[in-house]
């Protein structure tokens, strides 16, 4: 997958929030998508309040943001490298908080501590109490009078993530003297993924590894240090992946999300007493990060990779976006999830001269209880054409827009040409530019040739006669050279000179020949493509047959 480091602002625009739809009371409700994210950014609510991480296209750093009372906030404070592990939860009067972790190493792995932003005084402050030197905290969460944190630990080498056995701590929010934080039972070793905490009890995610297999858990422990940790839900896998994500808790119940390269996307929920589950097909691919608001009747919030197949990661090239459901997905009530945009594959024989025909198409479709029950065409909403080129850093890239555009029809299909030079090696998506409809489809990846033509003087000729072969070769290639190929059989070729080219794209060749065939012109590959960010055309002419007498 291409990583880019920033968009333009015209996918921000196509993934502003979405009006509302008129809906009758009986009828589906529609999932509304907030804001595009360029990375699986952890979303985290309670009591109204929706936390999430966005990314600075200037800074290539994440900002904490907060979204009450339909009302988008940038805190004032300092940003990091990696989205924020933002947890949404009460404080000791009841009052919704934030809690995150900063790290003074700029890949977030160490120098962590805990913090705490408090939305009504917004004021951040570290939090000293549960934050210890040489330890690194991840994860922390409160819940009124105590907080959970995740502390990094090794069993054996720490230089690998294999031997990690992270541990869940608690301790008070008030500071009294003699009270420490409090390690929890835990039942595996390996990497906490996510915390949940209400009331007494701690939910957490934990992949581990034995044997070169993979493993997966919910577990919930106590705040009691004498009680032990509980497995709720585990998954096995070698490859594919297979992994549950974003604990969440209410009084009965666990929420996770359930994605990977293996399964379908999945909601799912985990009676508390005994694990027993129900899991909802998202009919999307989910990043993994889900939140719910157990404060407001579940309200639920999930960030969906656009246009993706299962496994694919949020990026720029095909970002995620956040999407407010509307209407809890474990219950009976229809939804229409936001639309889905196709881009199609391209055909094999592309060439750089001639115009680039695209087309795809718009659906949206309405799904209960996990399954769709419905599908709708979307029609008359614009379309553009996004386009990288080959670049030797990626990571420096920028999808940026053509200047062709389309607008689907009535059956939701769309179809334009994207005028010539079609550069040699492309990323391309479609994109809508109404800021109504938010939809960015999956990236597709072209490779298109140069025309090469080839003409002889004589198309029969005794056997050692020369002949003079002309061509040209569009787009020109200056500096690079022609092989001139004779085709004695099926496939096999013999190479009989090479020419340069001219700076026109032209091309002129003399041989003898000794045998009847055909003759092909060739561009061939540049051994150095590649290697110095270049990327060059390809391309091979029409057989031209020739005669031998004699």
């Amino acid at each position: 997958m291409l990583t880019v480091r920033s968009m333009l602002p015209l996918v921000l625009v196509a993934c502003a929030i979405a009006p509302a739809a008129a809906e009758s009371a009986s009828g589906p409700v529609t999932d509304k998508p907030l804001e595009a994210a360029f990375n699986a950014t952890w979303v985290s609510a309670y009591d109204g309040v929706l936390a999430w991480s966005r990314l600075d296209p200037e800074t290539g750093r994440f900002r904490l943001v907060y979204r009450q009372k339909g009302k988008v906030v940038v805190p004032k404070i300092s940003n990091r490298p990696q989205p924020f592990d933002a947890t949404v939860g009460p404080d000791e009067k009841n009052r919704p908080v934030i809690t995150y972790s900063r790290c003074t190493a700029e890949d977030e792995q160490s120098g962590c501590d805990a913090y705490r932003y408090d939305i009504a005084r917004q004021r951040e402050t570290k939090l000293a109490s549960l934050s210890l030197e040489g330890q690194d905290e991840k994860w922390p969460v409160q819940w009124k009078k105590n907080f959970a944190v995740a502390r990094v630990k090794y069993n054996g080498d720490a230089s690998s993530e294999a031997n990690r056995c992270d541990k869940v701590y608690t301790r008070p929010t008030k500071q009294e003297l003699g009270i420490k934080t409090v390690d929890l039972q835990f039942g595996v070793c390996g990497i906490v993924g996510g915390l949940a905490f209400r009331g007494s009890t701690v939910l957490y995610t934990v992949l581990s590894q034995s044997g070169g297999t993979n493993r997966s858990e919910v577990r919930v422990v106590p705040i009691d240090p004498k009680k032990k940790s509980r497995r709720l839900a585990s998954r096995s896998y070698t490859k594919p992946s297979d992994v549950y994500a974003a604990p969440v808790l209410d009084g009965t119940y666990a929420y996770v999300s359930r994605t990977g390269t293996g399964p379908t996307a999945r909601f799912v929920r985990l009676r508390l007493k005994d694990g027993k589950a129900k899991e909802v097909e998202a009919q999307q691919v989910l990043a993994g990060p889900v939140a719910r608001d157990t404060k407001n009747k579940g309200r639920t919030t999930y960030v969906e990779v656009q246009g993706a197949i299962p496994g694919d990661p949020c990026a720029p090239v095909t970002p995620c976006r956040i999407v407010d459901a509307g209407a809890d997905p474990f219950t009976a009530t229809a939804r229409i999830i936001p639309p889905k945009l196709v881009l199609n594959p391209p055909a094999e024989d592309l060439f750089g001269n001639q115009p680039l025909p695209v087309a795809g198409s718009m659906t949206q479709d309405t799904v209960q209880n996990g399954k769709v029950t419905a599908t709708r065409t979307v029609a008359g909403v614009p379309i553009r054409i996004l386009r990288a080129s080959y670049a030797p850093n990626p990571a420096g890239q920028s999808l940026v827009p053509t200047q062709a555009t389309g607008v689907t029809g009535g059956d939701g299909i769309w179809r334009f040409t994207v005028p010539p030079p079609v550069p040699v090696f492309g990323f391309y998506a479609a994109v809508t530019t109404n800021p109504g409809i938010a939809a960015q489809s999956r990236v597709v990846v072209l490779k298109t040739k140069a025309v090469v033509t080839l003409t002889a003087s004589a198309t029969t000729v005794a056997r050692g006669g020369t002949v003079t072969f002309t061509g040209t070769v569009d787009p020109v290639q200056k500096g690079r050279t022609v092989n001139l190929l004779l085709e004695f059989a099926p496939g096999q070729t013999e190479a009989i000179t090479q020419v340069p080219l001219n700076d026109d794209g032209s091309f002129q060749a003399t041989a003898k020949v000794t045998s009847a065939g055909s003759f092909i012109a060739e561009l061939p590959e540049d051994p150095n493509d590649g290697s110095q960010g270049n990327a060059t055309y390809t391309g091979r002419s029409a057989p031209v047959a020739i005669a031998v007498t004699g």
